[in-house]
């Protein structure tokens, strides 16, 4: 089956099974993700591995690009503004109470649990360290696909909403720096006379290289839209530059989603024409959510969760008492109301995207050892757990927040 014919599939079957979850009153996102299931290997088998891994990688990064780029023209910096000392501090607090959590808790479950299949591969003191730092960091990342996506669909507003589109666009810079330092603190507990010492500038360099190109390019289109002032060559500017810096990103090894999420960000505060921008991208965003998040479900390995089922279920659950304690914590200290401390822990989530490709980077790093195989079917498991349960918790935290209209 040709690739053109299969784009083409998950174009029609994703809407259509979202438009009948839709209409359930279950979150469209469900509807995409059993679309992949039942388009992926393990049931009909339409969604190959070759096919997802090979033929389809452009359609997963133009989808993640648009994504990230949507996520930052979502932070406009006047609506931020009353929330500007919530937003780092909520931030930080929730990014190092997840990380400590899932490393205190993966190290002490693994260490004293003695579940066979587990043992045998994480058969040392170091490697229950490195298994249990690298999945720490991991565990930081917030997916903002699945989140935006809700918010969209319900047309949610308010100070949650506001804190959320914050927070998950800071969370992946976070992520990204804290991986890398977890990094070298493993290639040093794996080879304790290595150096590694070098490895101390790349989260600087990934930062930095993000932010500079999707600056640039934000500058750039601002510059073009004044030669381009008829509504039908927008969509075409704007998309063609979004993937230029997927693109530029990728060759420069930078992050694509801190990229694009820069490129948005910028375009959304100092780019006048920003509205019609948004407006024609728009018309094209459904498709989008349907595109990833059917190839995410595509993904979704069933044959790993007999052995990794429960180290997900517990990680999950570390993670989410991190991200809550966090978050309240922080927002007690910035005198934010009850309903909002009790909400934004569960919003916080949904994970896909990011976790998925930091665990492909242990992969390497680990040298593609079985070790490394356990961490990718732990966070694969866990992304079904959560891509399963937590629109479900985005949607209740927004709606007992308020954010969602009671008429929906």
């Amino acid at each position: 089956m040709n690739s053109i014919l299969i784009v083409g599939i998950i174009f029609v079957f994703s809407q259509l099974v979202g438009k009948i979850f839709s209409q359930l009153k279950i979150p469209r996102i469900l509807g995409y993700l059993t679309t992949g299931i039942i388009l992926g290997p393990y049931v009909l088998g339409v969604l190959t591995d070759v096919i997802l891994n090979e033929n389809l990688s452009m359609v997963k990064t133009t989808a993640l690009a648009l994504i990230a780029f949507m996520v930052g023209d979502s932070l406009d910096l006047h609506k931020l503004k009353k929330l500007r000392k919530d937003i780092p501090l909520v931030t930080i607090f929730q990014s190092i109470a997840a990380f400590f959590s899932v490393f205190i808790g993966l190290f002490i479950f693994i260490k004293f649990s003695h579940l066979t299949n587990v043992s045998t591969i994480i058969n040392s003191q170091e490697k229950i360290l490195v298994f249990a730092l690298l999945l720490g960091a991991i565990n930081i990342a917030t997916a903002p696909a699945a989140i935006l996506a809700i918010i969209s669909e319900y047309k949610s507003s308010g100070v949650l909403t506001s804190l959320l589109l914050g927070i998950v666009a800071l969370d992946d810079a976070i992520t990204i720096i804290a991986f890398s330092f977890v990094s070298l603190i493993s290639l040093n507990l794996l080879s304790p006379a290595g150096n590694h010492t070098i490895s101390l500038l790349t989260p600087f360099y990934h930062i930095l290289t993000s932010i500079v190109i999707g600056s640039i390019f934000g500058f750039l289109l601002k510059s073009l839209d004044r030669f381009f002032l008829e509504k039908k060559y927008i969509l075409g500017l704007s998309f063609g530059m979004i993937l230029m810096a997927a693109g530029l990103s990728k060759l420069t090894d930078s992050s694509l989603i801190l990229t694009l999420m820069t490129f948005g960000f910028y375009s959304s505060n100092f780019n006048p024409e920003n509205q019609t921008l948004v407006n024609s991208i728009e018309n094209i965003e459904e498709p989008i959510w349907g595109s990833f998040f059917v190839l995410a479900g595509a993904h979704l390995d069933f044959s790993t969760l007999a052995m990794t089922g429960v180290l997900a279920l517990v990680m999950s659950i570390f993670r989410l008492v991190g991200k809550h304690l966090g978050s309240y914590l922080a927002l007690s200290l910035s005198k934010q109301s009850q309903v909002i401390r009790k909400s934004l822990g569960l919003a916080l989530m949904p994970q896909a995207g990011v976790a998925i490709a930091l665990a492909f980077e242990s992969s390497k790093l680990l040298n593609h050892s079985n070790l490394a195989k356990l961490l990718i079917s732990t966070v694969m498991a866990a992304t079904i757990l959560n891509e399963i349960i937590s629109p479900f918790l985005v949607k209740f935290a927004l709606s007992r927040a308020g954010d969602i209209s009671r008429k929906i």
